[in-house]
């Protein structure tokens, strides 16, 4: 009988989720972060293939350093018994990319929206005391991007009711 899509996915979730002996809860809290963490990379890699011709080396350079934390967050949840590191490593490469997403902008600042994402990941992934202060050190440094008070960073120009709005 050939082996579905499903199946395949199964299968490589389970093998970073199935080792542990723990609630179901915490086993879909696993399986949540491994797709998640799967897709990210993904995502990520086809957005290095498209720099590659332009050779833009920041973003480039981004993207590479991008998918070796992601790959890093993946090991470390196979290696070590406690997922919390794992968890930790991955959300400092996604608040990173994030706040590297809002500096640059995109077409008319919308890069800057996946940070509102952020807050939810983190809390799902490391409940809400911990979940709080990652969360609360992401948006403080999305106010130091946004404002950017001496032009250090080049952020993208937001006009002034865009800033409200996400603030």
């Amino acid at each position: 009988m050939p082996v579905t899509v499903r199946e395949k996915i199964d299968s490589f979730v389970g093998s970073f989720v199935n080792r542990r002996s723990v609630s179901f809860e915490e086993e879909r809290k696993l399986r949540f972060f491994v797709i998640v963490t799967f897709i990210i990379f993904l995502v990520n890699n086809v957005f290095l293939v498209l720099n590659l011709p332009h050779v833009d080396t920041f973003r480039i350079l981004i993207n590479v350093g991008a998918s070796l934390g992601l790959i890093v967050s993946m090991l470390i949840l196979r290696l070590l018994p406690d997922p919390n590191a794992a968890f930790r490593i991955c959300l400092l490469v996604v608040l990173s990319y994030c706040l590297i997403l809002m500096n640059i902008g995109g077409a008319h600042g919308s890069r800057m929206l996946w940070m509102l994402v952020y807050p939810l990941y983190v809390f799902f992934l490391l409940g809400t005391k911990e979940g709080l202060a990652w969360a609360t050190m992401g948006f403080i440094l999305s106010v130091v991007i946004l404002m950017d008070p001496a032009e250090l960073l080049s952020t993208y120009p937001y006009e002034s009711i865009i800033k409200a709005r996400f603030l």
